[in-house]
């Protein structure tokens, strides 16, 4: 399996591991996740949600309007009321990068040594269609033997070739699969993998910190939401950052298994009280229910 599909989701300029969630693509993650199976979210709602992660007013809507303009929400109207969804083709590709990134890690991939290789000459290194085929290969899962030379153990050539070849457009690329006969691969050049090792020791401290909080009943509603939705987004560049590599090649004590056991915990201990938030913003459920409480109270004193 390949994680091809964030190159729609992400900007291609961006380092993987550095990738922010915009407002818009907030929008488009929050509409994914809670309401996907509901009706249309009214345009309040959907600005309620996004201010909880901190989105402007100003910034929520011209974000909602780009995300409408573009094709990608749904919108009804009733009156003066606007309602927003998802549009079929984006939920569709939400839920499948979900379910890639949420099987990532799940079992150690056979492997029988061959490498898939991607050589390319597109002008030199600086040029920008250089640039664009390194940001595509690496999103492929590929990584650097030196220029123009990239290499990875799992990748299907099949599913990212019409990337590849919007990336090298008039320059020279070749695309095969080989074993080698002679020496090793040098893994920690063509791949960060100490780095890669501190990032998910560093996410697998932040899922075990939520834990405990959690058991202690110190995560309110909104929090949860907040958390949920940041901790989904990191586990999503793992992925992405990390080649996959069989377990042969991998340093001893590799902890990918135990950061994907930390944040399925964690990510179903969440699910709940993020649900609950998600839906009374997008919705007022219980707020108006509340609402309604306390004005008969009012009224019958």
């Amino acid at each position: 399996m390949t994680y091809y599909h964030h190159i729609g989701l992400f900007p291609a300029d961006m380092e993987p591991r550095d990738q922010v969630v915009s407002p818009r693509q907030l929008c488009l993650e929050l509409l994914a996740a809670y309401a996907s199976d509901r009706d249309p979210v009214p345009s309040r709602g959907l600005v309620d949600a996004l201010e909880d992660f901190d989105v402007s007013l100003s910034a929520a809507r011209a974000a909602i309007t780009r995300l409408a303009r573009r094709g990608l929400l749904r919108v009804e109207r009733s009156g003066r009321n606007t309602s927003y969804a998802v549009v079929p083709e984006v939920l569709e590709g939400i839920a499948g990068m979900d379910r890639a990134t949420r099987e990532f890690g799940l079992a150690e991939r056979a492997w029988d040594g061959t490498w898939a290789l991607a050589v390319f000459n597109l002008g030199g290194p600086a040029s920008a269609q250089a640039y664009k085929m390194r940001n595509t290969l690496r999103w492929l899962g590929f990584g650097p033997l030196r220029d123009g030379v990239w290499i990875s153990p799992h990748a299907e050539l099949s599913a990212g070739i019409p990337s590849l070849e919007e990336s090298s457009a008039d320059g020279e690329l070749l695309l095969f699969r080989a074993q080698a006969e002679y020496g090793r691969v040098d893994l920690e050049r063509a791949f960060p993998l100490r780095r890669i090792r501190e990032d998910y020791e560093a996410f697998i401290e932040r899922c075990r910190d939520l834990h405990y909080r959690l058991r202690a009943g110190e995560v309110s509603d909104h929090e949860a939401l907040v958390q949920r939705t940041d901790l989904i987004s990191v586990w999503r560049r793992f992925p992405v950052i990390d080649p996959d590599l069989p377990a042969s090649l991998l340093p001893s004590s590799w902890p990918r298994r135990r950061a994907r056991e930390m944040f399925e915990t964690v990510d179903q201990a969440l699910r709940a009280p993020a649900t609950r938030r998600a839906r009374r913003l997008l919705w007022r459920e219980d707020a108006d229910a509340e609402a309604a409480a306390t004005g008969a109270v009012a009224l019958a004193r």
